[in-house]
């Protein structure tokens, strides 16, 4: 009888801490004075390290004061201030919110000639606390290859077995959640908008369950789909199957958004950008293709490698993307110019490539996991007699979860994940009732299809007239009676009850009626020379004629 996940953790060491409570006494009002309005002296490094962040949180240009003092219309002018007092207000508490984290991601220091990569799991147990010891386990399972996904707050895990085998936990204190068999094949499993709800690409359809393992929806479109994907603030899921086919599907209101055809056949690679939302496809070709929901072709195209794409990942801030050949190497690109910026080869082709919050990389290579920071050889780890199918980076913790052929394993990884954490965008410690309200909140924000662009900085710019409508404008200023530009003409007529409001509707039908008669003057001009010109050499007839 194969042992089960809930057999398995059972036999795991966990260790409960007893919650402390502090009571806090309250703090007397303190009347405001002019001294706490005073502003705060900082030394030479501290305002140089203000002004880095401040660079780094700046959005565009700001507008000068002769600049807003220029616009001409008061209403756009008070619209425009408005609008720079926010960005103002924004980019000061961001720089005070970054001023002020404490936590710092630690790394690995050896020293002398002591290497980073030969420190095993075991060496580091011994050197961590209970809490994090806790961290490294194993669980055997007889299932076949796993498939793997951390929700966004990294609390709770799901597995999803080659033969059937699908588990939702709690990982952080081993409590399982759910545990279903599906007898059937699964090829890939992702968590949705938050842990009640993951999406399971089965051998024919793909299914959504509930953290309970109970059965919500059967996506019918969705047909032997070998690569799943979530984008988290537009609610989309996103498919790639056999047929080549590439689907977006609303999972707040259930409706196919679009569906492309890729025409490069079957593709089990698919991930999408963090920063733009745009779709990466790996091809049998080598080809990486670039997708948005609002175009029906590819919007970029990128030859890779020489053989088949095995794996791929985009690093968090959009600008980097790492991709894996059936030749054995790795390929590092910069989506900014779209070209490759190093090659690292490997000794064999890595079947799953993740990149952590802080950028370190991790590969699956056969039955061996590679890790990297800033491209070079920082850690390593062997599963004997186990062929890798995914590795993932949880979010906010230094683990890394690795999916293989004998089942799930865990491993520490010191400084993977970003140490401060926004609680608005995802919250480890969030109650059910702020889980609740989130969901809402984020059901709001919910962003459209159609703004899903390679240039994220489209969105909100102004678009440039077109030639025409510039050359429609000059010719309406020409036609004008010799005013200025931009000036209505005064009326010298400023007797009473002479510029009511009927009588400016009838004066401007009038002028309508007027131009549209001397356009069709013109037309009738022009059509006269070619009637005289068709009509000569034609002899008119007489009406007695017939009797002739």
């Amino acid at each position: 009888v194969n042992p089960n996940i809930s057999q398995i953790i059972m036999g795991i060491a966990t260790v409960s801490f007893d919650e402390c409570s502090t009571s806090l006494r309250p703090v007397a009002n303190v009347r405001k004075t002019s001294q706490s309005k005073k502003s705060i002296f900082l030394s030479k490094p501290e305002k140089a390290r203000r002004k880095q962040v401040s660079e780094k949180y700046k959005y565009g240009e700001s507008m000068t004061f002769k600049e807003l003092k220029a616009i001409p219309d008061l209403k756009l002018k008070a619209t425009m201030k408005r609008h720079e007092h926010r960005a103002k207000k924004v980019n000061e508490k961001a720089v005070l919110a970054e001023m002020l984290l404490t936590e710092q991601s630690g790394f690995i220091e050896t020293e002398g000639a002591e290497k980073s990569y030969r420190i095993q799991q075991a060496d580091l147990v011994k050197e961590l606390d209970l809490q994090n010891a806790d961290k490294v386990f194993d669980l055997g399972l007889d299932f076949g290859q796993y498939s793997i996904d951390y929700c966004r707050n990294g609390t709770h895990l799901l597995l999803g077995g080659r033969k059937g085998h699908i588990a939702m936990m709690e990982w952080g204190t081993f409590k399982l959640e759910s545990e279903i068999f599906v007898n059937e094949t699964i090829r890939d499993v992702k968590y949705l908008h938050n842990h009640t709800m993951a999406a399971v690409a089965q051998k024919k359809y793909v299914y959504i369950y509930d953290n309970k393992g109970v059965e919500l929806h059967c996506l019918r479109n969705h047909m032997e789909v070998c690569a799943l994907d979530f984008l988290p603030y537009h609610f989309l899921l996103a498919s790639i199957g056999k047929a080549g086919y590439l689907k977006y599907q609303d999972t707040s209101t259930g409706a196919i958004v679009a569906e492309h055809r890729t025409k490069r056949g079957q593709s089990h690679v698919m991930k999408h950008n963090p920063a733009n939302a745009v779709v990466h496809v790996g091809h049998n070709s080598g080809v990486v293709s670039l997708w948005t929901p609002n175009l029906s072709t590819a919007a970029a195209t990128v030859q890779c490698h020489k053989g088949p794409i095995r794996a791929l990942d985009i690093a968090r801030n959009g600008h980097t993307m790492v991709t894996s050949g059936a030749e054995g190497s790795i390929a590092i690109w910069d989506l900014r110019t779209y070209k490759m910026l190093e090659e690292i080869p490997t000794f064999a082709p890595a079947t799953s490539i993740d990149i952590s919050h802080k950028g370190l990389m991790a590969l699956g290579v056969n039955s061996q996991i590679q890790i990297y920071r800033d491209n070079r050889f920082y850690m390593t780890h062997q599963l004997p007699g186990s062929l890798i199918n995914q590795v993932k980076f949880c979010p906010y913790q230094d683990v890394l979860a690795i999916g293989h052929s004998s089942g799930f394993s865990s491993i520490v990884v010191p400084g993977s994940a970003e140490a401060n954490f926004d609680a608005f965008e995802a919250n480890p410690f969030e109650t059910k009732s702020q889980r609740r309200e989130t969901e809402v909140k984020r059901l709001l924000d919910k962003i459209q299809p159609d703004m899903i662009t390679l240039q994220r900085n489209v969105i909100g710019s102004v678009r440039p007239s077109s030639q025409t409508q510039i050359s429609d404008d000059k010719d309406s200023d020409d036609e004008g009676d010799g005013s200025k530009k931009g000036k209505k003409a005064k009326r010298s007529n400023k007797a009473r009850g002479r510029n009511t409001s009927s009588k400016k509707w009838s004066a401007r039908k009038l002028e309508a009626t007027k131009i549209k008669q001397a356009s069709i003057k013109e037309v009738v001009k022009k059509q006269e020379p070619r009637l005289e010109e068709s009509n000569q050499g034609e002899h008119l007839k007489h009406v007695l004629d017939r009797f002739r």
